[in-house]
């Protein structure tokens, strides 16, 4: 210990929450951002990118692989605390074990777990030994943080807590061969919040790549044709999805010029990336579709240009797309409402697909798992199982947004990270003291707080709230009012029995589209329009 607080709070003898916090802040004065909780490293964002950075230099790689070499029995490698730290006990553990293993990173919107996962993926590259046959092979070593990138501009947002929040579940996998090779790393993404394509709140943005790629149009005219945007305008308020966007010239320029490079690097061919400008645009197009009244019972689209624009981009059959649009069910729509909604629903649909299609690609760039050569030179293709793997979770930070903010789609993001939270309790607090406890040390009960309460009332398999959405609204409210009975923490006033009771058409502003997705033939239509498969 010196002036810079301790390396390890399980050293501090008063475990009252101000001196752990002003321990903390004494670190981070002396720009050490990280700080151990046995076996977690806390990390307080410095917001400073870890490129370039002497706290991720070879130097400090080399360290811990040498540490590593001088082990000759499991045991954890011992350093100042960094994410390092982390990865290189991780490995050792799958090594001298043989079992897979995994790293939690968790923290609230804005806390750096994005960058730390960087670093995290970065040190197994730079760290570990590739296959004789492929250690020339720089997408091995770069690909990772090329896919980060990638994942940043279509899965991260400007929102009321931070200018680049991540809006899904990313799950990483670090693979290695029995013989401890480091073979590659693949992503698997989840709970991508699709809405955001086509309903922004005010005070946020869409996802990055929109403006990214406006930018690209204002600056390429080759790009500009393509995608079909007139000369005056490539500002994000000529379209509907992203108007209410904050559009920065030189942050979507710096964007635009990383994804590119990304992209080049994880062997996008020219045709692929300009497919994917090509299907960004199209979207923005689609919301720029609109409806009118043709009579009291129908609706027609008042945009034709507009329309077209969306034929030629996407090329699809415009007969069938328009009739996708207004028709339901052999019945014209007679509500533009509705209309907009399909619309959206489209939207979401067409964005989540070539989202998919593109980590697909970089899957197959950066981890030889997806290639057949490999697999086959070295019999592993039979023998999959034999690989071992060290995932990453990322999941979304908690959120609390303001009320107009809020959809199912929060609801469910922050559920996740709840349960996360319920693991990182579980599994570290509580199991240390119960240790304590069994072995007779004594020490000041930590009073932890236990979120099994709102875990229990939202994800019950058969009293919780989001299987209770599962249903009509009137089933909806009675399994609401059976579970408030039981729980403390849910309270139906009388206005919901009155709606739970009637016979109105009242629908929750979240629901509309939820309904009418399920009452679409989507899938079958929308893979006519798209081609029928990722491919």
């Amino acid at each position: 210990n010196d002036l810079s607080g301790f390396a390890d709070l399980k050293y501090v003898s008063n475990t009252h929450e101000s001196v752990l916090l002003h321990n903390l802040r004494r670190r981070f004065q002396y720009s050490n951002y990280y700080t151990l909780l046995g076996p977690i490293v806390l990390s307080i964002n410095p917001f400073i990118r870890t490129e370039h950075n002497p706290l991720y230099d070879e130097a400090v790689i080399s360290e811990m692989v040498q540490k590593r070499n001088e082990l000759s029995s499991k045991s954890q490698v011992s350093l100042s605390p960094h994410p390092y730290q982390i990865a290189e006990n991780a490995y050792i553990s799958l090594c001298w074990e043989k079992k897979n293993q995994s790293i939690l990173v968790l923290g609230d919107s804005g806390s750096g777990k994005s960058e730390t996962i960087r670093s995290l993926l970065d040190y197994f590259c730079r760290s570990s030994v590739l296959p004789p046959d492929q250690r020339n092979n720089q997408t091995l070593f770069y690909g990772p943080n090329h896919t980060c990138t990638i994942l940043e501009s279509f899965g991260n947002a400007k929102t009321e807590l931070n200018e680049n929040s991540t809006r899904m579940a990313k799950l990483f996998k670090a693979k290695f061969s029995d013989s401890q090779e480091y073979i590659g790393t693949s992503v698997e993404i989840s709970l991508l919040e699709k809405s955001r394509v086509s309903s922004t709140p005010s005070t946020e943005s869409n996802f990055h790549i929109f403006c990214q790629i406006l930018f690209g149009c204002r600056e390429i005219e080759e790009l500009r044709n393509l995608t079909k945007i007139p000369d005056n305008h490539t500002s994000p308020t000529f379209f509907d999805y992203i108007k209410n966007t904050s559009f920065s010239t030189d942050q979507s320029k710096k964007g635009f010029n990383k994804l590119v490079s990304a992209l080049e690097t994880l062997k996008f061919s020219v045709k692929e990336r300009n497919f994917i400008f090509k299907v960004i645009v199209g979207i923005l197009w689609i919301g720029n579709i609109q409806f009118s009244k043709k009579s009291e019972n129908e609706i027609t689209i008042s945009t034709p240009t507009v329309l077209n624009n969306v034929k030629e981009i996407l090329e699809i059959d415009i007969a069938v797309f328009e009739k996708f649009l207004i028709i339901k069910k052999d019945k014209v729509y007679n509500s533009i409402t509705e209309a907009q909604n399909i619309r959206d629903l489209f939207a979401q649909y067409i964005y989540e697909r070539l989202f998919n299609w593109v980590i697909n690609k970089c899957n197959h760039a950066t981890c030889l798992e997806f290639s057949s050569n490999f697999l086959n030179r070295n019999n592993i293709e039979k023998n999959k199982s034999e690989l071992l793997t060290i995932g990453i979770l990322d999941i979304f930070g908690f959120e609390s947004k303001s009320r107009t903010s809020n959809t199912i789609g929060n609801l469910l993001i922050n559920f996740a990270s709840e349960k996360m939270n319920q693991i990182f309790i579980e599994e570290n607090l509580k199991k240390i003291m119960n240790e304590y406890q069994q072995e007779g040390i004594s020490f000041s009960h930590i009073s932890v707080s236990d979120n099994n309460d709102i875990i229990n009332v939202l994800g019950d398999n058969k009293l919780g709230l989001i299987s209770a959405i599962d249903g009509n609204l009137d089933e909806f409210f009675t399994k609401i009012s059976e579970i408030s009975k039981t729980s403390p923490i849910i309270q139906v006033k009388d206005a919901i029995h009155s709606i739970s009771s009637s016979k109105t058409n009242f629908q929750p502003k979240i629901s509309s589209k939820e309904k009418q997705g399920t009452e679409l033939n989507k899938i079958s239509v929308l893979d006519m329009l798209l081609g029928g498969d990722d491919s």
